[in-house]
């Protein structure tokens, strides 16, 4: 995921976002590549109860958490 941004000149960081039938909720996974400046995936995912490493995150959001995840800029 990572690799693929900054191949196409974004940010330093990729996630995949499903949502889990049982819960209703949705798991984000956030990746990084190690060694590139930017892109702490723990910092995003620990805002929202989640955790992980600086390259490597996850947490699980409601379907509000997931909008102002989305409306946010982690990047500027």
């Amino acid at each position: 995921m990572a690799v693929q941004s900054v191949k196409d000149g974004l940010e330093n960081m990729g996630v995949v976002f499903r949502k889990d039938k049982e819960s209703s909720l949705w798991n984000l996974s956030l990746r990084s590549l190690k060694d590139t400046p930017g892109g702490n995936c723990e910092i995003i995912a620990r805002e929202f109860a989640g955790g992980g490493h600086f390259n490597a995150a996850g947490c699980s959001l409601s379907y509000r958490e997931l909008k102002t995840w989305l409306e946010k800029d982690y990047f500027r």
